[in-house]
């Protein structure tokens, strides 16, 4: 991961051009510049960067309702991948999360995609629904929990 721990913040409207970048590297069907300032409007979003060495390497937004978290988006830059970024960042924020007095967090993530399940299980979500063909024919969504111990 690096020598000096990454730093988590709140995204900024100057961070979006960088974390569309993300998005299109990350996505086939990438949220907009337009889609990602409506998340740093919308009341019930919490949109997360991961900086390091001044850096924006990876963004994460949430919906918070009451005491339920939703995952919506967590990306991290292609030349960054598979170095425990993504396991320090939504560890961190889980973490966050449940101080701030969250009960649980949700997250739908594509049955092809098993590299993001192996990050989600290992830090303790579980399998708890499908929605077939959810992203297109032989692509379901897996539907993940993850509760407050």
């Amino acid at each position: 991961m690096g020598t000096a721990a990454p730093l988590i913040r709140l995204m900024e409207p100057g961070d979006l051009a960088v974390v569309e970048r993300l998005e299109q590297d990350n996505f086939a069907d990438a949220w907009s510049g337009g889609m990602l300032q409506l998340e740093l409007k919308n009341p019930v979003a919490q949109v997360y960067v991961l900086e390091q060495q001044g850096e924006v390497i990876g963004y994460a937004d949430f919906w918070l309702v009451a005491e339920e978290v939703q995952l919506n988006r967590i990306a991290i830059g292609r030349g960054r991948q598979n170095q425990g970024l993504g396991k320090y960042f939504l560890g961190n924020l889980i973490e966050k999360f449940w101080s701030n007095g969250a009960e649980s967090m949700t997250l739908e993530v594509r049955n092809n995609n098993l590299t993001a399940q192996k990050l989600y299980t290992g830090l303790g979500f579980c399998r708890e629904g499908c929605r077939k063909d959810y992203y297109g024919k032989g692509i379901d969504a897996i539907i993940m929990w993850l509760y407050r111990k």
